[in-house]
This record gives C-alpha cells, structure tokens and sequence, in this order.
C-alpha cells in the first residue's frame, strides 16, 4: 500500500493518589505515502488531546503536528507541540507542561562515489534545532544539534563528530546533583561529542561516546562505553554498560558511575534465563533482576522473577562491603485466550 491514514483514540480516567477528579482524552491521525514527486516517503500527521482536572486552572488542552520527509539522500521533519499550563495526565508524565515547541531539521545522506571515499557507505551530515517557550513566547531553552561528519562503512562502522550549541533559561535555582545547585539565569553553552561503534553484523560489537565541553558556568564529561556480544549460536548473549560523568561547576564538583550487566541465555527458544545487575554511585545500590520465562504456547507464558537489592553504607571504606535493603520474588502467568 502506497499511501494510508491510520487514526488513534487514547482515555484515561484516573487518579494514583484517589483524592482528585482526573480524565484525558486524545485524538492523533498520521497519513503516509510512498509515492510523493514519483517515488520518495511523505507523512503529514497532527495530535489534539483535552484534560479534565479538578487541581489546576488555565490551559488544559495541548496540540501538534509533524510533517516529516524521510528518505535516503535527504531526511528532514518539522515538529511543532504545545502543552497547556493545566494539561495534566494524571496516569501518564507530561515533563514540561506550559511550553510551545518547535523542532526541525535535517540529513543530507550521499553515498559516495568517489574512489577517494571508497571506504565509505553513506555520509549524514546532519542540522537539527529544538527551541522551546512558555505560553507567553518567553524563550525557556533552544539547541542547535550539528553533525559536521559522521559516516558509516562499507563493513558497518560509524564514526561520528558533533558540535551542540544550547541555551537554558533557568527561573529557580537546579539542583542537579545532592548539594550542588544551580542558581536561577541565563547560560549559553556549547558542547562536542566524538563516538565510535563497530558493526551491527557481527557476534561481537563495542562502541564509546565522549561528551565534553562547556556545561551551564562550568564544565562536564561524559564517557560511556558498551560491549555486547553472541555466543554459541545466539544461546548466550552478553551485554555490559557504563558511564561515568565528571562534573565541575563553581559550586562544586561531582563524580557519577553507572554500570550495566546483562546475561542471556536461552535454553532453547521457549525457555530463557536473564539476569540483569545494576550499580550506580548516586543512590550507592546494587540491585539484580533475574528472571525465567517458560513459553507453553505463543501468548501463554510462565515468568519466575526474583530482585534483589543491596546499599554501600555511607563512609564505609570497603568498596564490598554490601548491605541487603529489598528481595522480592514473583511468579506471573499470562494466559491467552481464543475463539
């Protein structure tokens, strides 16, 4: 099918706390087809959605709407939304209620023919911007996302350099890490990025991003790294994960860790094991989830999941030293019925 026009309802009629009156509903439509100017993708696509609430008055409506043209030379879109000051999805997030948004941009992605750059696949040079304001057209944040190279290989390597430009306009005081706050101005930053993964088609894959740069009056570093990997026919698949941020302001400095661990296996395809283990130096927890699931049938499932937690005590010198603060074991059926 060349072209169609799917439409979406959503309501929700709730509130978690059970003290207030909360309902929303929404309406979006998206149309697409394949056959613009002859042969190239176009979608045209809008979004209305009302709140009903009994805690908040003003705006309670949002709206939006999306033009967006991607293909394999050029990629460009346009975004705008708008978020009522009292739209208020009491069963869902709404991060930046009372705000306008406008997004754009684009891609220009040749493939060389150059014998120079034989060695690569697709080029994407790429320009996004964001610029976002309160109801009353007072600038709160814009970004300027610039992507001067970034190509991938004949053999499925992407490299990638970037330039950020971004302004934040803060009305109170950001408290972005425990005991280190941000006062309330005007801050214009600029921010680069280097990344390199190798290729989606092996068993194996690594990859590292670098942030670094001006962050609001001070400076920030971001490094994350990933390694996955296939093993014994896809049986096991391994997955490890980290970041570390290195933040230093005049109000302080702040040193951030996460680290990921993931472990597969699969028995066969209806009988999984995962373990998944979690440590970040914020909150001092490490946590585990494992879990089994048994497919009797498709859409007929047994889950056997079992989490636990441990805390690093404060100002203890033992890294290892680990103290059990949750466990948590749950069995789950799902069960599919048809007629």
């Amino acid at each position: 099918m060349t072209r169609h026009m799917p439409f979406g309802l959503l309501t929700t009629y709730g509130d978690p706390e059970g003290m207030h009156t909360n309902g929303l509903m929404g309406f979006d439509a998206i149309w697409r087809t394949s056959t613009f100017r002859g042969d190239k993708n176009l979608a045209l696509g809008g979004w209305v959605v009302f709140s009903k609430n009994d805690t908040l008055e003003g705006q309670k409506t949002g709206w939006g709407f999306k033009i967006d043209y991607p293909n394999d030379l050029w990629d460009v879109f346009f975004i705008f939304k708008e978020f009522g000051d009292a739209l208020d999805p009491a069963l869902g997030f709404l991060p930046r209620p009372g705000t306008r948004w406008y997004q754009g941009g684009g891609a220009y992605q040749p493939r060389p023919r150059n014998r120079l750059f034989r060695w690569v696949r697709q080029f994407y040079f790429e320009l996004y911007m964001e610029y976002i304001e309160d109801l009353h057209g007072h600038l709160e944040t814009w970004r300027l996302f610039t992507a001067p190279f970034n190509a991938q290989t004949q053999s499925g390597e992407n490299i990638e350099g970037n330039i950020v430009f971004q302004f934040e306009r803060l009305k109170e005081p950001f408290e972005i890490v425990e005991g280190i706050i941000i006062p309330p101005g005007k801050y214009s930053f600029r921010r680069y990025r280097i990344e390199a993964q190798s290729s989606r088609h092996r068993p194996w894959r690594i990859g590292t991003t670098l942030w670094f740069g001006e962050f609001y009056s001070g400076r920030l570093i971001q490094w994350e790294s990933f390694f996955t990997l296939s093993t014994f026919h896809g049986h096991i698949q391994l997955e490890i994960n980290t970041e570390n941020d290195f933040l230093s302001l005049p109000q302080g400095k702040a040193v951030q860790r996460l680290w990921q661990l993931r472990v597969t296996y699969a028995f066969t395809p209806d009988l999984i094991l995962s373990s998944y283990i979690q440590y970040d130096s914020e909150s001092r927890n490490l946590g585990t989830n494992t879990r089994i699931r048994w497919t009797l049938h498709p859409g007929n499932d047994i889950y056997v999941i079992w989490n636990h937690g441990w805390e690093h005590p404060i100002g203890s010198r033992d890294p290892w030293t680990l103290h059990p603060v949750d466990d948590q074991f749950v069995i789950k059926i799902r069960w599919t019925f048809r007629t």
